[in-house]
């Protein structure tokens, strides 16, 4: 094969949003407002030391949304999977 038969991208683009949602066990209300900051904060470090990037995150006391744009060479499910244990720990 001749070096024309190959299809060349020169610059490739790749871009993946997820959007995980958190909620708490038996979806008590158990994220005070005095300390949901703090706990944004946290989740915001772990996302950023992970290499990705935070687009958005909000909740209520029950549930939290995080929209991150995940780097390409990231499994997703480990990376939730990761996340739970990190941010949730059950004792």
């Amino acid at each position: 094969m001749s070096r024309r038969d190959y299809t060349i991208m020169a610059n490739t683009y790749t871009q993946i949003h997820i959007h995980f949602v958190f909620a708490v066990k038996f979806r008590d209300g158990i994220i005070s407002s005095q300390w949901k900051d703090t706990l944004y904060k946290y989740i915001t470090g772990t996302i950023h030391n992970n290499n990705h990037k935070l687009l958005a995150i909000n909740g209520a006391s029950d549930y939290i949304h995080i929209l991150i744009g995940l780097r390409p060479i990231t499994i997703h499910f480990r990376f939730n999977e990761r996340c739970k244990t990190k941010f949730f720990k059950v004792d």
